[in-house]
């Protein structure tokens, strides 16, 4: 009677059983049978009773580091389906990319974590020249080191690809592939991200890995699958074509969905 719709108890909570289960929170869009709420930046959700939702969760891709550092990788992605949520404010948390530098062996850093409804997705690892990074995925192997590329997190990202003979570094890995593996001059591509249609309805490109660079000339190649979106890693290089996100990582991304 306090919230005019039918609910029956299970023990513990009462369950909607009406179909107007809503909530509030983020930018809020509706297609075919679903709602869904949109977060670019940190904030609140809140349901307005028990209910079932699907989530998407990307964290912040890691930057680029200079003179032939690996590609940076994209940050961790989770999709989960069928989450019980309570009429409750949950705080949603958006990783930020990582920035990128240029000087020699300097160090990148990685994307910060997004959570949300007790999930944490981890932010893509950012390195250096020397010092691959790891994280969600993995920074590639730089030019000028015998360190391996940086590790995924597994269920999240791939590990980076690894550097060229010469000048070229590894592509930084992806929610579906390890980063491309440099050769000689030609730097690796990123690895590739994943397709979500959480947001629109559509299939869109998430997660996807940084470029590698190259250390003075040569061939910086272009990812083969996916192009930029949220939680991509950073790349670098006078030739590339900026196709995958960026020199520094891109910010990560929230969206929850459920039926209307």
């Amino acid at each position: 009677t306090t919230d005019n719709v039918a609910k029956i108890y299970s023990g513990t909570i009462w369950d909607q059983l009406s179909n107007k289960f809503t909530a509030t929170g983020g930018t809020v869009t509706t297609h075919g049978a679903y709602k869904a709420h949109t977060f670019t930046s940190s904030g609140t959700f809140i349901p307005d009773s028990a209910g079932l939702v699907d989530i998407l969760i990307v964290a912040g891709g890691g930057g680029y580091a200079g003179d032939g550092g690996g590609g940076g990788g994209a940050g961790g992605m989770i999709v989960s389906t069928g989450l019980s949520v309570l009429p409750q404010n949950y705080t949603i948390t958006i990783g930020n990319g990582g920035a990128s530098c240029a000087a020699n062996d300097c160090t990148a850093a990685s994307g910060s974590n997004s959570t949300a409804l007790g999930l944490t997705a981890i932010g893509g690892g950012g390195g250096s020249r020397t010092t691959p990074g790891s994280g969600g995925s993995g920074q590639g192997q730089g030019r000028s080191t015998s360190n391996p590329p940086g590790s995924g997190t597994v269920g999240q990202g791939n590990a980076g690809g690894l550097k060229g003979d010469n000048n070229a570094s590894g592509g930084g890995g992806g929610a579906g592939a390890v980063g491309g593996n440099g050769s000689g001059d030609i730097s690796g591509a990123g690895g590739a991200g994943l397709q979500n249609s959480y947001r629109t309805g559509s299939n869109e490109w998430y997660s996807v890995g940084g470029r590698g660079g190259i250390h003075t000339s040569g061939t910086i190649i272009a990812n083969t699958t996916g192009y930029g979106g949220p939680g991509s890693g950073g790349g670098s290089g006078s030739t590339a074509v900026d196709n995958d996100g960026g020199d520094a990582g891109e910010n990560g991304i929230v969206v929850i969905r459920y039926l209307a």
